[in-house]
């Protein structure tokens, strides 16, 4: 069975990255050696009735990682911004969320990983 199942970014630690789907728009995709799918959404938290929109950019390094072992991921909010960092043994990757509205209607975000229903 594959089920989505919530979790902190955090849960990216200990795994070897294997695929990277970065997308300038509302999600990043991770692909791990287990064959899970470690998915980060951004959701705009406006009144519904606006235009807004939240997104990811500045893919630092991201490629980098693949083939990794992960020993850190943090996610930093930072003013309207939130920062993202993972680091293995000897690279570092970063990537951001920011809103087009300088955050006025904010925005959150969620980590899903759609695998194995024991993991």
């Amino acid at each position: 069975m594959n089920a989505h199942k919530l979790f902190d970014f955090s849960t990216l630690v200990g795994r070897t990255i294997t695929k990277i789907i970065p997308d300038n728009s509302d999600y990043i995709k991770f692909y791990d050696t287990d064959k899970n799918e470690i998915i980060v959404e951004v959701y705009d938290d406006g009144d519904g009735g606006n235009d807004s929109h939240a997104y990811f950019i500045n893919f630092g390094n991201i490629n980098a990682i693949i083939g990794e072992k992960i020993i850190f991921a943090e996610s930093d909010i930072n003013g309207d911004e939130t920062y993202f960092t993972i680091k293995t043994e000897t690279k570092t990757a970063t990537f951001q969320i920011v809103h087009e509205h300088n955050g006025y209607y904010g925005y959150s975000f969620s980590v899903f990983v759609n695998g194995k229903d024991s993991f």
